[in-house]
């Protein structure tokens, strides 16, 4: 990345570390390969955290890298779509990521779909000073609707309840932008 910008994971991450507070309950809604599930449990020690994906291949390849970087805790790897996130997680949640698209490495077929994000749902249940990072990719099919609908969602947000920012390279439309919320 360089040229004196934080990349778009890093600015993601952090936004999120400032959310962070003792025994909170996050949520890695897009578990991927486990890389953000792996920050969180990192960074949230003594925390709740659970992460969310739909492909068995995901949470294998996040349980690997929980158990290569000899991380334990109360993690929850749950095999379901994001969209059922309060069927384990009941109460309020002090911060959440999602990293939009596909599994990298995986099937480029199955792609995250802002009609059952449910943002509005989360952004609900988010405490005080709690912050939601969403990374898009504009850029792989869908993605650009996909990231439409978010920034438009985003600037029809109540003001007085939420801030919404967006970080991103605005001289390559293509490229993947951060979208963070934070309960005000």
């Amino acid at each position: 990345m360089g040229h004196g910008f934080a990349g778009i994971l890093d600015m993601a991450k952090a936004l999120f570390r400032e959310s962070i507070r003792p025994g909170g309950i996050y949520a890695d809604f897009t578990m991927g390969n486990g890389h953000d599930t792996l920050f969180m449990a990192q960074e949230c020690a003594g925390g709740r955290v659970f992460a969310f994906d739909i492909q068995p291949a995901a949470l294998a390849a996040t349980r690997a890298r929980l158990d290569a970087a000899q991380i334990g805790g109360d993690i929850s790897l749950i095999l379901d779509d994001h969209t059922n996130f309060a069927k384990y997680i009941h109460g309020e949640i002090d911060g959440g990521m999602f990293n939009l698209g596909y599994l990298p490495g995986g099937d480029k077929s199955i792609v995250t779909n802002i009609d059952n994000l449910l943002i509005d749902n989360i952004l609900a249940r988010l405490n005080p000073g709690g912050i939601l990072a969403i990374v898009a990719y504009p850029g792989h099919p869908g993605g650009d609707a996909e990231s439409t609908a978010l920034l438009d969602f985003a600037t029809k947000i109540d003001s007085q309840i939420f801030a919404a920012i967006v970080y991103r390279n605005i001289n390559k439309p293509k490229s993947p932008f951060l979208l963070a919320f934070r309960r005000l």
